[in-house]
């Protein structure tokens, strides 16, 4: 909003000073220029001087003294109709700062691994102005032995999330852009842990009714979560199996090849599946090994990552 009828009022000068001490509520570009008409005063009745003056902890230095004229008071009137107010945004992650400082609800495993977020601006914002978390990052990677991911939300409604794997970076930055028109302080809220996706359930489909995998039959997986890294594939009969995405990403069509069939015993792996909304990798394994058809062919077994 702008600064409009700001009145400051009860700023005593001492006798013989000569320094104008009016800070103003809000922040405004520095450079805009702030003009002053002083009433009962015996000389000097106009003057003139920048927002960042009244701003600085010192005030404003008049270029000469102000005396009032008699016994009434002096009167100052600032001009500052039509200055823009300028907020800023204080970040409590600015610089690495353990999770557990941050929240106090931070799981104990996570209290002393370090924060950082970035933002785009923090300082001069207009009111309604666009701020943009710019990055996000732990001191310490979750790694990829470990099977959960990391969830730390932010007062401003930003969520971000950190998988498990080498990168320290956020996965995952959900509402990533906000508006400003205060003053505001950026805090974390919340810090909780995420589970990696999984596969629900296998579905064996005998297309021709041969009794055998063969040419044209098909195996659907379906997910936990819609895919954002789809798996990768390999076991003896991994290469006979190409895949489609389902269209809403939480399913799998693959399909025996041309020419190919499935051996009795043999296996298909599915690994390093991860998830389009958090970004959370499922570092273990499911092994579907195959029977003679797919009558008693059963849902794929599981191994954990080390």
């Amino acid at each position: 909003s702008d600064m409009m009828d700001t009145v400051v009022t009860d700023h005593t000068l001492a006798v013989g000073g000569s320094t104008l001490s009016i800070r103003m509520p809000n922040s405004a570009n520095s450079s805009d220029t702030v003009n002053a008409q002083f009433w009962n005063l015996r000389n000097n009745n106009t003057a003139s001087t920048t927002y960042g003056d009244l701003d600085a902890a010192a005030g404003w230095t008049l270029t000469s003294n102000r005396g009032a004229n008699g016994m009434g008071p002096a009167i100052v009137e600032l001009s500052v109709s039509g200055m823009e107010s300028l907020y800023t945004v204080t970040n409590q992650a600015a610089s690495a700062t353990a999770l557990g400082t941050l929240c106090s609800t931070t799981p104990a495993a996570y209290a002393t691994n370090t924060l950082t977020v970035t933002l785009s601006r923090s300082t001069g914002i207009q009111a309604d102005g666009t701020v943009v978390v710019t990055g996000a990052t732990l001191g310490t990677a979750l790694g990829s032995s470990s099977d959960v991911g990391l969830k730390v939300t932010l007062s401003n409604g930003t969520v971000l999330y950190f998988a498990n794997t080498a990168s320290t970076s956020a996965a995952v930055v959900e509402n990533g852009s906000f508006i400003v028109d205060s003053d505001m302080t950026l805090r974390v809220t919340r810090v909780e842990e995420v589970a990696a996706p999984t596969i629900t359930n296998v579905e064996y489909n005998d297309v021709n009714g041969a009794n055998g995998w063969d040419a044209g039959d098909t195996i659907v997986v379906h997910f936990s979560d819609k895919l954002g890294a789809n798996p990768g594939q390999a076991g003896s009969e991994g290469a006979k199996l190409p895949g489609v995405v389902a269209t809403d990403g939480m399913s799998i069509k693959y399909t025996v090849g041309a020419g190919q069939t499935l051996t009795t015993g043999g296996t298909f792996t599915l690994t390093g599946f991860s998830s389009a909304e958090t970004g959370v990798v499922q570092n273990g394994t499911y092994t579907i090994t195959f029977g003679s058809n797919d009558t008693n062919t059963a849902q794929p077994t599981f191994a954990p990552a080390p």
